[in-house]
């Protein structure tokens, strides 16, 4: 799977964790709207834009070395901006040391960059109006930073302002690691799949037959959160609670049981984003006040627009629809549509998110009002602890049927004792009797490869 190097800089800094991006120069205004943190901020609204200059670079400097082996680029809503042609150069730490010491001065012309490597040369790309494109390339090498060099873009130079990009990302390539567990509620052997190098959510695995949420608790510095049960959730004082998968797409929906009429947000929020309860930054939140909804962030960053007024006092079964394929939210009270709201697009991937003042809400399995085409994300499968298992006489053929491969290298989250037979002895008691009795031995297995299986 891929995943995003870069967070998003919607700060209005070009400087965050270590992270940094710099360009050639850009555009001037009074009131700096096309600086350079504007490429990564998330929005498609806002850009990054250079002056007069027809040949410009933008670098991208990680706080620590990476395997980037894709990016993603979003054009603006002038299209005749875009890079036409451009190349982008993998930069390694000693080279980016002699950069940053030295400067990069040339901005008409390529600098010669001794020490890069070329991972992409694109020409003659065409672009439509705030348009996402993707190129992947292979890269074995390590960098500390990429830097994109455009010398040619879509339309005709205007001698005002030449290049402009909504939005820019870049990738590293995790492999999938699949293990075996069996469940303690079932017997039954599931095949999963470790989700990222740090594990979300603190769980090292992601079931690929059944899905089960998963929750995250992000409290505040004065605030208290908790889960009662399964799908109880209780919110005081700040703080959000995340649940779920990530979701790159699709027709998301959410059922609940709304307790009071306390002011509290319910949404998606971007699951790389450092700040998940900024209201309408870097979510998307439906904000129940009392009697009135409203929303956060649908169209602009940071907006909150009136929805319904005096609609929700009261109201106590609760529905979120979310189309992610069109950008269409709809809220359903009680069976009843607030109407559809049209959304900016979020960073891939998202997750749900509940935060807010003082609330009491409970996920329901069942969803009463869902509308067709849609799919229920609150799972009906309960949560148990799972434990790893190896069976006494497993075969490699055991393994791949949950879809690994020969060759692979299994890790288990947690150590599997495996207990085993170490020996067999066989004592003489006379009269032709014999008493056999066998050693048993244990062993913790916390790796296997999957050849090794006899």
């Amino acid at each position: 799977m891929f995943v995003p190097i870069l967070p998003l800089f919607n700060e209005m800094y070009r400087i965050k964790q270590g992270f940094e991006i710099a360009t050639s120069e850009y555009f001037h205004t009074s009131k700096s709207e096309y600086n350079e943190f504007n490429m990564c901020d998330g929005d498609m609204n806002t850009a990054w834009a250079n002056s007069t200059f027809k040949k410009v670079h933008a670098k991208f400097q990680f706080s620590e070395e990476y395997f980037p082996r894709k990016i993603s680029m979003t054009s603006t809503s002038d299209a005749s901006k875009s890079p036409k042609s451009f190349r982008l150069y993998g930069v390694p730490d000693d080279t980016l040391n002699l950069m940053n010491t030295f400067g990069l001065k040339q901005v008409d012309e390529e600098p010669s960059w001794i020490g890069c490597t070329l991972l992409l040369d694109v020409k003659n790309e065409t672009w439509r109006e705030q348009e996402r494109k993707e190129w992947t390339f292979k890269n074995d090498k390590k960098f500390k930073a990429l830097i994109l060099y455009m010398y040619e873009k879509q339309g005709d130079w205007n001698g005002k302002s030449e290049y402009s990009i909504a939005e820019f990302q870049c990738y590293e390539y995790i492999e999938n690691e699949r293990s075996l567990i069996k469940r303690k509620v079932d017997g039954k052997h599931v095949g999963i799949t470790k989700r990222i190098k740090t594990p979300f959510v603190g769980f090292s695995f992601d079931d690929i037959n059944e899905k089960r949420n998963r929750f995250k608790l992000v409290p505040s510095s004065r605030g208290s959160l908790s889960i009662y049960g399964i799908f109880h959730l209780y919110l005081r004082n700040g703080g959000c609670i995340l649940f779920g998968d990530d979701y790159y797409g699709g027709k998301l929906y959410m059922e609940f049981i709304k307790d009071g009429d306390y002011d509290f947000n319910v949404g998606l929020v971007a699951k790389h984003a450092e700040n998940y309860v900024a209201t309408g930054m870097n979510n998307i939140l439906f904000n129940f006040y009392g009697k009135d909804l409203y929303v956060y962030g649908a169209e602009r960053i940071g907006e909150k627009t009136m929805i319904a007024p005096n609609s929700v006092y009261g109201v106590r079964r609760v529905g979120i629809a979310m189309d992610l394929d069109n950008n269409i939210f709809e809220v359903i009270v009680d069976g009843k549509s607030m109407g559809k709201v049209k959304v900016r697009e979020l960073p891939k991937p998202v997750i749900p998110i509940f935060c807010g003042g003082a609330t009491s809400n409970k996920l329901l399995t069942e969803a009463k009002f869902m509308p067709r085409g849609f799919k229920n994300i609150v799972s009906k499968m309960e949560y148990e602890n799972v434990i790893a298992v190896l069976p006494e006489k497993v075969s490699v053929n055991d393994y791949m049927l949950y879809g690994m491969q020969k060759g692979q290298k299994i890790e288990f989250d947690k150590p599997y004792i495996k207990e085993f037979v170490w020996s067999k002895k066989d004592e003489a008691l006379g009269e032709g009797k014999v008493f056999s009795y066998q050693f048993k031995a244990k062993e913790n297995v916390q790796k296997i490869k999957l050849d090794e299986v006899k």
